[in-house]
């Protein structure tokens, strides 16, 4: 099966995307070559398109968090709300303690919720909970 818009962006990936992409899980070489797309392109609901305009079952899900679909019409309308209200505060928001408190409502044994931007984030915090629990450095 042929892919050449695939195989050009991939040429141009090479060129400037050190590695290729950021994430190690989405490196079309660890998919089968020929059968699994390379770059896509857009998604709706439980579907993506790559680049050369084929349709895919989106079994990945964006490694998890796409679990309503794509372009899920009330997440959507959502998000693009909430990006036209605030899209990046350097305070917090009443949003954030509404979405905390539904958390600690919703999820047994929760007591209180911390925010994070990136999964080293997220690591770092683990480790040092774990240590203060338990009492070991390592």
């Amino acid at each position: 099966m042929s892919h050449p818009k695939s195989e050009a962006l991939w040429q141009r990936a090479q060129r400037v995307l050190a590695g290729g992409p950021a994430t190690l899980s989405k490196h079309p070489g660890r998919f089968p070559m020929g059968l699994a797309p390379m770059f896509l392109d857009r998604g709706e609901g439980a579907h993506v398109w790559d680049v050369d305009g084929r349709r895919y079952l989106d079994t990945i899900a964006a490694l998890g968090p796409i679990l309503l679909g794509h372009d899920n019409g009330d997440v959507s309308d959502a998000v693009q709300d909430q990006a036209c209200r605030l899209t990046s505060a350097s305070l917090s928001t009443r949003l954030e303690v509404e979405v905390a408190e539904w958390l600690v409502e919703t999820i047994p044994g929760a007591e209180q919720v911390r925010f994070a931007s990136n999964g080293a984030d997220v690591t770092n915090a683990a480790i040092k909970i774990a240590r203060y629990v338990t009492g070991k450095q390592h």
